[in-house]
């Protein structure tokens, strides 16, 4: 992984460019450790562990640039004992911050830390005021002349009156009452007012405000021959997140993962599914026939240790991880719960139904995978697990949820006899709905639409499907919608940039 990480690097031309950089060079540095390491103490890794490594060991560091040589230095008033300076300015000279008050300790005032012979309040306060004489008496100009002090502060805050550092305000009394001068600047707010400091407009153009939301011609050489479910309901979300994501193949950036993710959670629970009613190599399961009443522990204890065994290496990584089967382990007896009243409707003839790629043009294929394909008395059932929100049936109807009635259309472009002869009749009945594993109070059967209305929204997809990829084959641009809730969690929005679009 290492070698091919540098190979990469070096095709990239990104190692020459590293090597002309600080931080830069501390990054090969530390991947040469890394290698070093591993040939020193071989440690098999997949590719996760091995991203996970590599990634402790760049958090492990913080890079500092060398400091740049400057006439200028930036400090503060304890560490400005030792300085000379030409020109002085003291900024925020407010009762705020100068003299700056320490937090008072919660165990001693500052009479017990006297008693104790503990430095005190007072004490910080008197070192502050000598370094505070003492930076005013450091300003010289070539170490003869008196250099420029300059002290700032703001006199209101939001309407109300900020008041001045005591010590400030004693300067300016001392001085008002010997030279008549409060040390007010004058210059200062005559270049403020005069017309050679006025901002004024140049009279070049400004650039152009993004005036709409951007659109792309998707190059037909990066136009995707088959689509996924998912992929599919992303053209319908927004053409350009389709573009940059399943076109030009961009992704959110890789995080190293400390605690199992919901997604990943979503994935564990349909495996131990899929081998409660199949059989999965390697797992318990599955369970036959069907579920009675007095057999309803015996299905519960199976799925518990089919999801133990699924859970098992992730639980060992992480204790964190042991709340998500926690979860997983309360909602077990709702879902027998549900199967027991399901198998009187449908039973399981098929699970994680993979479909490589069908055709549906010379030019455009589909492919998917359904979570459980069941047979009812008439017909069939398509089912989706859902572990996070479901969409509701109008959102099918409409066409805004494309998901199920996407997978119907796969299995009829599949034309698997093992399937479609079960709907060959007139009397034949289809029905699709997602079985909701959110809730921890019930699992129930979500937006359930059948027949008509299923057939209906597969011909409508098939029809968007085909012609909206006609037209981006054509050169149509691919316009991005902007939809409030698409964009709420879209990883792509760095690239179209929705919040600069003045038409927003």
């Amino acid at each position: 992984y290492i070698d091919a990480l540098l190979e990469s690097l070096h095709l990239l031309k990104i190692v020459d460019a590293f090597s002309e950089d600080a931080a830069g060079l501390q990054i090969l540095s530390e991947i040469n450790e890394l290698k070093l390491a591993a040939k020193q103490i071989p440690t098999p890794m997949d590719w996760v562990t091995f991203r996970s490594w590599l990634g402790r060991s760049f958090e492990r560091f913080n890079f500092k640039p060398e400091p740049q040589p400057s006439p200028v230095k930036l400090t503060t008033l304890s560490n400005s004992e030792y300085f000379k300076f030409d020109a002085c300015i003291i900024a925020g000279a407010e009762q705020q911050f100068l003299p700056h008050t320490n937090k008072v300790s919660p165990f001693f005032n500052d009479a017990v830390r006297s008693a104790l012979n503990v430095t005190t309040q007072a004490d910080r306060q008197a070192v502050n005021y000598f370094l505070f004489q003492r930076l005013l008496c450091s300003v010289k100009h070539n170490n003869s002349t008196t250099g420029e002090i300059l002290i700032t502060r703001r006199s209101m805050d939001n309407g109300e009156e900020i008041i001045a550092s005591p010590w400030l305000a004693a300067l300016q009394s001392f001085h008002t009452q010997c030279y008549n001068s409060d040390l007010s600047d004058i210059e200062i707010p005559e270049l403020l007012a005069s017309a050679n400091t006025q901002v004024i407009l140049d009279e070049a153009a400004l650039p152009a405000e993004i005036a709409e939301n951007p659109k792309t011609r998707i190059p037909q050489t990066l136009l995707p021959e088959t689509l996924s479910a998912s992929a599919y309901q992303q053209l319908v979300d927004c053409p350009y997140q389709f573009f940059a994501a399943r076109c030009l193949g961009l992704a959110p950036p890789d995080v190293v993962k400390e605690a199992l993710q919901k997604l990943d959670y979503g994935n564990l629970v349909h495996r131990c599914l899929e081998a409660f009613h199949s059989n999965v190599k390697g797992l318990p399961g599955p369970y036959q026939g069907q579920i009675y009443l007095k057999d309803r522990e015996k299905a519960i204890g199976l799925l518990n240790e089919i999801s133990l065994a699924v859970f098992s290496e992730d639980i060992e990584d992480n204790f964190l991880h042991r709340g998500w089967l926690r979860r997983w382990q309360q909602i077990i007896p709702l879902y027998i719960n549900w199967q027991m009243e399901q198998q009187e409707i449908s039973t399981p003839i098929a699970n994680e139904v993979d479909i490589k790629k069908t055709p549906l043009t010379e030019r455009t294929s589909i492919k998917g995978r359904i979570d459980r394909i069941d047979k009812q008395k008439h017909g069939l059932v398509i089912l989706d697990y859902k572990t996070g929100r479901t969409h509701k049936k109008e959102e099918m109807i409409s066409g805004e949820a494309t998901q199920l009635p996407f997978y119907l259309m796969l299995l009829l472009t599949e034309n698997d006899p093992k399937f479609t002869r079960h709907f060959e009749q007139a009397d034949d009945h289809v029905t699709a709905f997602y079985v909701d594993l959110y809730n921890n109070k019930k699992v129930s059967s979500k937006a359930i639409i059948e027949n008509q209305e299923l057939l209906k929204a597969v011909d409508q997809n098939k029809q968007r499907l085909l012609a909206v990829m006609d037209q981006l084959h054509q050169g149509h641009e691919a316009p991005a919608w902007g939809s409030v809730d698409v964009c709420k969690h879209c990883k792509m929005d760095v690239l179209c940039r929705k919040q600069a679009w003045s038409n927003d």
